[in-house]
Parts: C-alpha cells; sequence; structure tokens
C-alpha cells in the first residue's frame, strides 16, 4: 500500500484553555499549558523572556508589593518601588532609598486583621483595637504591606497601610527620604491624587479618627489642609456601604473608590461640596489592594467571587473558562492577600499573579486578553507587575529568601528568549480530539507541523493516543520535531488523538500554527 494514502486530518483549536465541564465539552480545547499566548489567528507561541535589571548594584530589600511611574519638571523618569521593607526610587541608573523615617512596616505576613481581640494573651490595653492609634492603621483594617503611590505634580506621594501616614518626596533632593505631611490625616487605608488635584484619602474622616468607609479630600492645589472651612475645598463623606474601603484610583476623567464588596465613583461638584460619592455596582469588591490594574480604556480587577472590569459605561463580571465555577476560581485564588494584577500593554493582555499557599508569595499567573477574551495561565512568581506609557516593556518583580533576608529581582519582561532564575518550560496540552467521525480507530504515522523555532532550544512533541475520552491513554510517545523537514513521523493508532507542543529547554522562541496528522482506518486492538 502506498505510504501516502492516508488523509490529512487537521488540529485546529481556538485561542485560550478551557477546563470546564466532561472531557467532550473539553474536545478541541486547550486544555493547560505554561508561557505560551495565542495570536490573532489562534496560532500558539512562546511568551517573551526577561532580563534582569541591575540597578546599579543595590539589592532590593524585602518584596516589592507596589510600582508607580511618572516624570518630574526636568522630564526625568522616576519609578517608585515600594516593599515590605523600604521604598525606594529608581532612576533608571540609580537606586536611592527614601524610606521615611519611623515608617511601620508588617513584614511578609500580611492581609492580617488587626482589631480587638486580636495579638497575643495579656498584652496591650483593654477595649483597645490592635493597630490603633497614630503610629499604625485603625483597627478596621486589613494589612497588606500595600503601598499606595501617586504624584503631586514632579513630588511623589506614597503610604503603606501597615502606616497609614502620608508621605512626600521631591526628585530635587533625590537623596532626601521621603517626609510626612504636616497636617494630613493618619490612619489611612489608600489613597489617590485626583484630576481636580485633591488627595483623596480613604478609610479616615476629616478629623482625624478612622473609619473604614470615610473618605476625605484635601484642598485644591494644597495636600496639607484636610479639614473642611469656609475658604478651601477639603472635605469629607462616607461612602455608602457596608464594606470597608480598599484601594483608590484614577481612572480617565473619574476617580474610583473600591471597598471589599462594590465600586463607587465621584462626581465633582465644586463649592461647597465638592465631590459626591456615587455607588456604580454591588457584589463585586476588591479582593486586595494590589488585586487591579488600569488599562487605556478599562479597569480590570479580582474580587472576592468574581473578575470584574468597568470601562465607564459599567461594571461587568467575566466569566474564566478556567474554572468549573469562576466565581469560586476567584474565590480561591483570592484567599491570600499577596494577590497583584498587572497590564501588558504589548498584548492587550491583564495579568494575576496569585499563591498556590495560603500565606506564600504568588507563583502562579493567570492572562487575560481583553480584546480577544481568550484566558490562560501557568507557573512564575512575581509579586508585582507593572506597565506603564512610560515603560517601553513590562516589569516584574521575583521575591526569594537569601537565607538570612527577604529580598527582590527586578525584572524586564517581553525581551529576548532567555528566563534567567526560571526552571520551567513552555507546553501547551489540548484534550484529545477525535480522528475522524471518532466511529472507528485511525492509524496515524505523521505530523506536519506548522512552526518556527529561534534554534536556543529544540521544540518537542508528546503525542497520546485513547480509546475513549476520560481513559488513559493506549500509547504516549516524545518525538522532536523536524523543522527542517516540515514534518515528523510517528506511529500510533487510536480514536482520538492530543498532540502537546513543548520546549526540551528552559526559553526559547517558538510557535505553533496549523498542524495535521496524516492517519487511515486501522483494525482496532
Amino acid at each position: 500500500m502506498p505510504v501516502n494514502e492516508g488523509k490529512l486530518i487537521p488540529l485546529r483549536y481556538p485561542a485560550g484553555f478551557f477546563r470546564r465541564g466532561t472531557p467532550y465539552n473539553q474536545t478541541g480545547h486547550w486544555l493547560e499549558g505554561n508561557m505560551v499566548r495565542f495570536d490573532a489567528d489562534d496560532s500558539l507561541r512562546a511568551i517573551g523572556g526577561w532580563l534582569l535589571m541591575a540597578l546599579g548594584g543595590t539589592p532590593i530589600e524585602g518584596t516589592v508589593r507596589s510600582f508607580f511611574a511618572w516624570r518630574d519638571n526636568l522630564s526625568r523618569t522616576w519609578w517608585a518601588i515600594g516593599t515590605t521593607e523600604a521604598l525606594y526610587v529608581w532612576d533608571g541608573s540609580n537606586l536611592r532609598n527614601i524610606t521615611p523615617v519611623g515608617v511601620q512596616f508588617p513584614g511578609e505576613d500580611v492581609g492580617v486583621r488587626y482589631g480587638y481581640g486580636t495579638g497575643q494573651y495579656n498584652t496591650g490595653s483593654y477595649n483597645t483595637a490592635i493597630g490603633s492609634g497614630t503610629t499604625s492603621n485603625s483597627g478596621a483594617a486589613v494589612i497588606f504591606g500595600f503601598w499606595h503611590l501617586d504624584n503631586w505634580g514632579q513630588n511623589l506621594l506614597a503610604m503603606i497601610d501597615s502606616d497609614g501616614k502620608l508621605y512626600e518626596w521631591n526628585p530635587d533632593t533625590p537623596s532626601t527620604p521621603a517626609a510626612i505631611i504636616a497636617g494630613a490625616p493618619v490612619n489611612l487605608v489608600g489613597m489617590c491624587v485626583t484630576n481636580e488635584r485633591h488627595v483623596m484619602l480613604l478609610g479616615v474622616e476629616s478629623g482625624g479618627d478612622p473609619n473604614p468607609r470615610a473618605t476625605t479630600w484635601s484642598d485644591r492645589e494644597n495636600n496639607t489642609v484636610y479639614t473642611p472651612g469656609a475658604l478651601n475645598l477639603a472635605g469629607t463623606l462616607n461612602l455608602q456601604t457596608n464594606g470597608i474601603a480598599m484601594r483608590a484610583i484614577r481612572f480617565g476623567l473619574e476617580t474610583l473608590a473600591f471597598t471589599d464588596v462594590d465600586v463607587h465613583r465621584t462626581e465633582y461638584l465644586g463649592y461647597p461640596d465638592v465631590y459626591v460619592w456615587k455607588k456604580i455596582a454591588s457584589d463585586c469588591g476588591l479582593a486586595a489592594p494590589g488585586a487591579i490594574a488600569v488599562a487605556a480604556d478599562r479597569v480590570f480587577w479580582v474580587g472576592p467571587r468574581g473578575f470584574h472590569y468597568y470601562d465607564g459605561n459599567g461594571v461587568r463580571t467575566l466569566d474564566c473558562p478556567l474554572f468549573d465555577n469562576a466565581g469560586e476560581g476567584a474565590a480561591s485564588i483570592a484567599q491570600n492577600g499577596k494577590i497583584t494584577v498587572g497590564h501588558n500593554k504589548l498584548f492587550n493582555e491583564f495579568v494575576i499573579h496569585y499563591s498556590t499557599t495560603p500565606n506564600g508569595n504568588p507563583d502562579r499567573y493567570i492572562i487575560y486578553n481583553y480584546v480577544r477574551g481568550w484566558w490562560a495561565d501557568g507557573a512564575l512568581d512575581r509579586s508585582c507587575w507593572f506597565d506603564s506609557d512610560l515603560n517601553d516593556l513590562p516589569f516584574g518583580a521575583q521575591p526569594y529568601f537569601d537565607g538570612t533576608n527577604y529580598r527582590t529581582r527586578l525584572f524586564k519582561h517581553e525581551t529576548g528568549v532567555a528566563r534567567p532564575e526560571y526552571s520551567e518550560v513552555d507546553f501547551a496540552t489540548p484534550a484529545p480530539i477525535e480522528i475522524g467521525d471518532g466511529d472507528q480507530f485511525i492509524e496515524v504515522d505523521r505530523i506536519m507541523q506548522d512552526s518556527e523555532l529561534d534554534g536556543r532550544g529544540r521544540l518537542q512533541c508528546e503525542i497520546s493516543f485513547y480509546k475513549a475520552p476520560n481513559t488513559d491513554p493506549l500509547k504516549t510517545t516524545t518525538v522532536t520535531l523536524n523543522t527542517a523537514r516540515g514534518y515528523t513521523d510517528v506511529r500510533g493508532t487510536g480514536r482520538m488523538i492530543s498532540i502537546s507542543p513543548r520546549m526540551a529547554t528552559v526559553g526559547g522562541g517558538w510557535n505553533v500554527g496549523r498542524w495535521r496528522v496524516r492517519g487511515k482506518p486501522a483494525e482496532q486492538r
């Protein structure tokens, strides 16, 4: 019988991973993988590599939780880097420690609720919430060790929720630490600067009393005046919510306030009321202060029971096919308060980094492509991810323990193919797909691969043959693809087949397009 008598059968899958329902529901979908994304034609490709940033040889102490970038009046770009042990600024060459004197840090164990009845037995004063007073956050707050960062003109404003005080740093004196702002309230849980040039504070009334639903804003163009008066535009207004405030951000022309249960936006009224808050959605709160990212036209965040975005027209809850129930999936990854969300503007992606252990730093990621709607996930340890209009490429922060101290490496992502400080290989595994109509056994003898490889590593393929879905494979074999020839010979028989591309080494650029297999009817074995 001539060798070319077999029929070419296409293997085509839509973009994204899908792990919902029965094996037959999953047929024709990618199930799982690592370090892969999808092009506009649904083809599969490797995520770009990353480069370790030297930062002038200065180590970053603590775990990075926050990034922020801005330009000063001399057009110099600065990056603020907030960790669990320090506050830094970086100008692209020099890393400077500008940690405020006396700031209270939480340590690595974040997300701990402070309040009455917490702490060790027989310590502290009776009827006093642990963490209250002027030295740290209010008794109603959850401490995440998250730095809230924004610019006040060319100056940096910063506060960490374990400390609750507002600090300012001037780039004209770069070696001088950030200093507390006289007149600013304490016991804060959040902060941002509005488009109208008010500093918006969360978690405290203008008199300084802790209140998890209070918002207080400064006088216009004056970040030292917060007490309302006849001659200023400072003010205080409680959010109408049954939750507690967590994060304030500037989005377009709006200021948004997120609690753990709902979302509010401001309307600017001018004198005398200045601002009014309006609730725009319920049951879609924020899981942690870092669990949110902003793109040009939308905000994406992870809530305690869902994935959400807001585009100025309304809040939408997203269905994530990586979980049987998207709400339960969000709840499981949001249990750890160190969850962080970033934006990758090069590929129209939001990236969720979360931990698979109750108290650990993030070790997994989820990608959501908001233009094409696909989801993917994999393994990567990043405690913070940052992209902005001032970045040419996104930054990722990798926490590690050197045996004595917690520290962080900073990487520039989506550059080259190397992946330093990483040991996982790229792969993608589809659900078994029926060969032909699935009513008979098919003998496969060749893969016609449509793929490219940059030469840094060898692209392999794991091939499994099945008699029926949800059964052990009849045969599994791994071959190295012959990319020069354009096809690779294999041998196997089954009703269903699964072809999983994977790299033999860490890193390496590659992509997979429209693959086909050559098969012909065979006797059942």
